[in-house]
């Protein structure tokens, strides 16, 4: 492993070209999970295969690092989780998995409530025990929240199949309909956040009912303020929400579009086990030994900025898989895509135990942090060799607004951006020699199972000369 891993942290290359005179099958550009998927595959095919990679490092935003025992998450935490069984054979064919379960807790203002939304948050917040309690509870809050709404303006009525409409729940109504939860398919991962673009937030078992053809009335949100107020109510609103997505998407609620929350998970369970996945834990080694896996054999170069000497590089092969930005291609010509953007700010601590928690959301607007991670804990406190870890390293993770000199890690997926990628997307059928994809190449957020089945479907596409 050794081996391979220093085989592919390459010096940089400096001056306008590279020394290359080979010509290739495909060029990949980025060395990320998605980009590695797609070049071990197509070397597995027989195809000869050139790995570009702007930053100094492999594995894109899943890249980790061993400091002093403990595996550092240095693009944010990744906790891998999937349904599909053949995908998990397929990460652990190239790395060995713990089985840590994803747990995450909110501090608000110095309480700490449970996440996902489940029977110890509504203990917490309301002292109720039972699920009939907290049923009662949250359909009490929701109605409350629909009589302030609609007394402040008139009541919309639509129909309730249309998407978006929130069914207000009566008493043989428990449930509410509008796709309670995550905007598009998120984000990073980020795990435990609420009002986050992650496919990572979707319904769980245990959720409160269905809509019926009883549902009493259908009121059409106008922002992501009503439309949470209207999926649980004011309590969990104001204390779990609110802070937390103001932080994360840099602006009021109110000035949120509703669509951003869709679903939320709520249970009527004891558990708080965040993903709703068969399967999930975080390699021993972290992601870097994966990734370094699926290149292993494949030729590498770091600290290579595609962008700057496209012309050159393009005319290396045959076939170009692009994983940056699908606007970047373009050179910007019909205006900059929009994203969120995150800052680290990582401290090592002399004690053995901050927070008791890899992932703590503080989710009041005044902390200026969106969360805190305690990388030992993805671990179970303990080094790759199973040994006690007597220190601690915790990153605070603050959203930040994107410009085109930060990395981009949330797409901002509103009626302006997707009508630009989708010209974007007519411009790029116009480049037959390139497939765009990865998060970056298709503007949308990725879970890391997902971006594999991408990334084996684009291949064999490919191989059967679909493109």
């Amino acid at each position: 492993m050794k081996d391979t891993l220093s085989s592919l942290f390459a010096p940089p290359v400096k001056g306008g070209g590279m020394e290359i005179s080979m010509y290739y099958d495909y060029l990949i550009v980025g060395a990320g999970l998605y980009g590695a998927v797609c070049a071990y595959e197509l070397k597995k095919a027989g195809k000869s295969v050139l790995v570009i990679e702007k930053r100094p490092h492999i594995a894109g935003n899943i890249y980790t690092e061993e400091e002093d025992g403990i595996i550092i998450h240095r693009y944010g935490p990744h906790i891998f989780h999937t349904n599909e069984k053949e995908i998990w054979e397929y990460a652990n064919h190239f790395a060995g998995f713990n089985h840590f379960v994803n747990s995450p807790v909110a501090n608000y203002k110095g309480e700490i409530y449970s996440l996902p939304f489940n029977m110890y948050t509504f203990h917490k917040m309301w002292g109720v025990s039972t699920p009939k309690e907290a049923e009662l509870k949250l359909n009490l809050q929701r109605s409350e929240a629909y009589q302030e709404l609609t007394g402040k303006r008139g009541k919309r009525k639509k129909n309730a199949g249309d998407s978006g409409s929130i069914c207000i729940p009566s008493e043989n109504n428990a449930g509410v309909s509008g796709n309670i939860g995550a905007p598009t398919e998120n984000s990073t991962n980020v795990s435990g956040n609420i009002g986050t673009p992650t496919e990572n937030s979707a319904d769980v078992s245990g959720n409160i009912g269905a809509p019926t053809e009883n549902s009493a009335d259908v009121y059409q949100p106008e922002n992501l303020e009503e439309q949470a107020l209207l999926l649980v109510g004011r309590n969990i609103y104001e204390r779990l929400i609110k802070g937390y997505t103001q932080k994360q998407w840099g602006r009021p609620c109110t000035e949120l579009p509703a669509f951003l929350i869709k679903r939320l998970p709520v249970r009527l369970t004891y558990d708080n086990n965040y993903f709703d996945a068969r399967y999930q834990g975080i390699p021993v080694n972290g992601y870097t030994e994966l990734v370094a896996n699926l290149l292993d054999g494949v030729e590498v170069r770091l600290n290579t900025d595609f962008l700057a000497q496209k012309e050159e590089l393009s005319g290396l092969a045959k076939r170009i898989i692009f994983t940056g930005p699908i606007d970047a291609w373009f050179d910007h010509s019909l205006g900059y895509l929009s994203y969120r953007s995150l800052n680290f700010e990582n401290e090592r601590m002399s004690s053995a135990n901050y927070q008791g928690n890899a992932v703590v959301n503080y989710t009041d607007a005044e902390t200026p942090w969106t969360r805190i991670i305690e990388h030992k804990w993805f671990a179970h406190g303990k080094d790759p060799h199973g040994n006690e870890i007597p220190h601690t390293v915790i990153t605070r993770e603050y959203s930040a607004e994107w410009d085109p000199s930060k990395e981009p890690f949330y797409p901002v997926n509103d009626k302006k951006n997707e009508a630009l990628f989708a010209a974007y997307r007519e411009l790029a059928v116009k480049e037959p020699q390139v497939r765009f994809g990865g998060r970056l190449g298709e503007y949308r957020y990725y879970d890391m199972d997902q971006v594999i089945a991408a990334a084996l479907r684009a291949v064999r596409e490919e191989l059967e000369g679909v493109v």
